[in-house]
Formats: structure tokens, sequence, C-alpha cells
């Protein structure tokens, strides 16, 4: 999942998360080929996924920023896959954990394609597309297809 050139970001694999909890999974939003709302339908979303974001387009300074915007937005933060556990202080998320499970992709307006994967009651699979804002606050991302892995809460 390597860019060719060192000075352009490298986006991290995306994989299926395991939990023994999962009791679905299914495509949230969007839709595309015939592919099945369970583990093989997932995992043929996340090869294509993988594949799109092979190569970011992004020059690193500017991926550095924008996953900055990213934290600084907050709306991307892990939760709980289950019931959290009230004796443990929530943790908060680093800018450098968010490009573990984030990839980033230049598109040819200007605008980029991101793709995630975020914990919460479950994995939410999450392809689409944003520009960057002038705030954090003012982040919006426009989902394409969006998959969901749930795990009672």
């Amino acid at each position: 999942m390597n860019d060719a050139d060192d000075s352009h970001w490298q986006n991290p694999e995306i994989l299926p998360r395991d939990h023994p909890g999962i009791i679905s999974i299914n495509r949230a939003f969007g839709h595309g080929g015939p592919e099945q709302e369970d583990r093989q339908g997932l995992g043929a979303f996340l090869e294509r996924m993988n594949e799109r974001f092979a190569q970011s387009g992004i020059d690193r300074e500017t991926a550095s920023d924008i996953y900055e915007l990213l934290h600084a937005s907050g709306m991307l933060f892990n939760e709980a896959v289950g019931m959290p556990d009230p004796e443990a202080e929530p943790k908060r998320e680093s800018p450098d954990d968010l490009k573990k499970r984030i990839a980033l992709r230049l598109r040819p307006d200007d605008s980029y394609e991101i793709f995630f994967v975020r914990t919460g009651c479950g994995y939410t699979y999450f392809y689409g597309y944003f520009d960057l804002p002038d705030e954090p606050s003012a982040l919006d991302l426009t989902p394409a297809e969006v998959w969901r892995a749930s795990v009672p809460c």
C-alpha cells in the first residue's frame, strides 16, 4: 500500500475487525455491485477501497495537516465497541492514532476522498468525500458507501 514516491503520504491498509459479539454485517449506505451483506461483502468492499487508496496523491506535510484537522474536528474518534467499562477513563486518540485507521486520497477537483474504520457499538467502515473546511467544526463528510458490523451495546 505504498506510494512509489516517498514524499507522498502512504495510507494504512484497513482490515476487517473481528469481534466475537458481531451480530450483523450490512451495507448501511450506498449501493454497489452484487455484494452480499455479510463478511464476504464487507471483505470485497475493504479490498476495493484498499486498492483505491493505495496511492494518496497527497504530500506528507499536507496529509499531516489534514489529520490534525480531522483530530481537531472530533468527529472520527473511536468509541467503545460494546458496553464501555464504567471504571475506565475514556482515552482520547491522537492525530497519530487516526493515521493508523484513516486513509486519504486527493481528487482531481482538489477535494478529498476518505476511507476509515471507526468503532462504536461495532465497527463502521466509511468511504466518502470532503472539502477542506476553514474550521475543523465545519468538517462535512459526504458518504458514498458505508458498512456496519454491529455488536450489542
